[in-house]
């Protein structure tokens, strides 16, 4: 479920909104194996849980401007705020709690009636208080950059 509100002035265009997001999609536990004199293992207890599922609050903000006819321009953020249904677990039980913050930039050149192209950076920063939702044991940040092409009929 998401609102927005646009709010438009000339050539510059403003947008805030929000989105309510139920990932309801469960779990996934590992068991430890521990090796048997002679061989083979014996299945122990579930050493692992880490849950998929959440529930996420997602704001945002974006300003567009049209200097020209043929060129825009965009910058767009947000934060994420993502809370996992299930507990985390390996030595100590633990809420994993995310927060996703996001970026990106965008300008664009109508070349023609039916065709334009994009230049595009985006970056996204995860933060994690659990090692399990993050890379390496650790929270991650990641951009791209992209050139794409628009085509109308």
């Amino acid at each position: 479920a998401s609102i927005t509100e646009n709010m438009q002035l000339g050539a510059y265009t403003l947008d805030v909104g929000y989105a309510f997001r139920l990932e309801d999609i469960g779990s996934v536990a590992t068991r430890a194996c521990q090796p048997r004199p002679g061989g083979g293992c014996d299945v122990d207890d579930i050493t692992n849980v880490e849950p998929f599922g959440y529930t996420g609050h997602t704001f945002w903000f974006s300003a567009r401007m049209k200097p020209t006819e043929r060129v825009s321009l965009e910058l767009l953020g947000g934060v994420e705020l993502r809370a996992y249904m299930g507990t985390d677990y390996t030595a100590q039980s633990l809420h994993r709690d995310d927060q996703l913050f996001f970026g990106s930039a965008t300008a664009s050149l109508k070349v023609n009636s039916k065709l334009a192209v994009s230049f595009r950076y985006d970056l996204v920063n995860n933060v994690s208080n659990s090692s399990e939702g993050t890379v390496d044991g650790h929270s991650y940040m990641k951009g791209v950059l992209s050139l794409g092409t628009l085509i109308w009929w």
